[in-house]
């Protein structure tokens, strides 16, 4: 977009920028080493004008946009980062630490209890076994012994006194009963009588 600009002598320079532009090169014609009857100086100035207006934004642009740009994303990657590192960071870890502790954790305990309790029952029962057999064997026998000796005197004296008792004097009474009277009857039969 151009705008007409009609210097001092009646020439129109065309302003190839911004009414903004053509303000400015009114201004500059003001200065004076500016030739009002000259129209290549106002071309010139014109064109001095753009790159002014130039320079003037790219250095406003370059401040602006720093410090929004700073200002912008340290909050939007703070806030961002925050919440986004937050659900990835848990969901992540959730995920990751289940299934790793799940695996890790069931592979090394099973190899870990199965060596550990292989050798530590081997060992363990063993020693325990053998001092707890020996010593309850060895008191185990100890009661049996005082038991029977006990028993089978107790028992055996009084077994054997009724047994025999009664066994003797039935025995006795039927065997000195039927002898007795095998005898008398041989006796009684004799022709000698009796002697």
């Amino acid at each position: 977009m151009y705008f007409n600009i009609i210097d001092s002598i009646g020439e129109v320079v065309l302003c190839p920028i911004s009414e903004t532009a053509c303000i400015g090169h009114y201004v500059l014609r003001r200065l004076p080493h500016f030739s009002d009857n000259n129209a290549t100086s106002a071309r010139f100035w014109c064109l001095y004008t753009i790159k002014y207006i130039y320079l003037y934004l790219s250095i406003y642009l370059s401040i602006y946009l720093s410090i929004y740009l700073s200002i912008y994303l340290s909050i939007y990657l703070s806030i961002y980062l925050s919440i986004y590192l937050s659900i990835y960071l848990s969901i992540y870890l959730s995920i990751y630490l289940s299934i790793y502790l799940s695996i890790y954790l069931s592979i090394y305990l099973s190899i870990y209890l199965s060596i550990y309790l292989s050798i530590y029952l081997s060992i363990y029962l063993s020693i325990y076994l053998s001092i707890y057999l020996s010593i309850y064997l060895s008191i185990y026998l100890f009661y049996l012994s005082i038991y029977l000796s006990i028993y089978l005197s107790i028992y055996l004296s009084i077994y054997l006194s009724i047994y025999l008792s009664i066994y003797l004097s039935i025995y006795l009474s039927i065997y000195l009963s039927i002898y007795l009277s095998i005898y008398l009857s041989i006796l009684s039969n004799s022709p000698c009588g009796y002697y």
